[in-house]
């Protein structure tokens, strides 16, 4: 059901419309490497950036499977952010919109990631695109207040 599901939103997704059996062979290409492979795989993504991914990274091959999964944020973010801007990109979790105001924009950015594992993941997509010099990342939750919350990263993935 999971898979059906995923086609369908691919299948349907507006910047598919004109591509949309190459996009269901992304979504297969992509479920084969992604059990096949061992490690991170960089997937092409926007302005000639890429992002790794790992088997369970929705967002980050649901980009790749349809060019922007956020289709109205991330194009607001491509549209109205300007080279000369400051993005901050709080829960950037690995990086899919600093990649894109970093990369696609040339804006400089902060993101904001509190989870060490996916810092780590953030980290690497910074480096692979070579936007170390205009994107500071920064381990640690934003909030209004000061309190400790406790997150969980050992969920199973479908």
């Amino acid at each position: 059901m999971h898979f059906y599901r995923l086609l369908s939103c691919v299948w349907n997704h507006p910047l598919n419309a004109g591509g949309r059996v190459a996009a269901v062979l992304r979504v297969i290409r992509w479920q084969l490497a992604a059990r096949l492979l061992p490690g991170p795989i960089a997937l092409d993504y926007v302005e000639h950036t890429q992002l790794f991914a790992t088997l369970g990274m929705t967002g980050a091959t649901g980009n790749w499977y349809c060019g922007l999964h956020e289709v109205r944020e991330m194009a607001f973010v491509l549209h109205l952010l300007r080279e000369d801007d400051h993005f901050l990109d709080v829960g950037a979790n690995i990086g899919s919109y600093t990649i894109l105001a970093g990369g696609g924009v040339g804006a400089r950015v902060t993101a904001v990631e509190p989870i060490p594992e996916t810092f780590a993941h953030l980290e690497r997509n910074v480096a692979l695109n070579g936007l170390a010099s205009q994107v500071r990342t920064c381990r640690l939750g934003l909030s209004d207040q000061t309190s400790i919350l406790r997150f969980t990263t050992g969920l199973p993935q479908v």
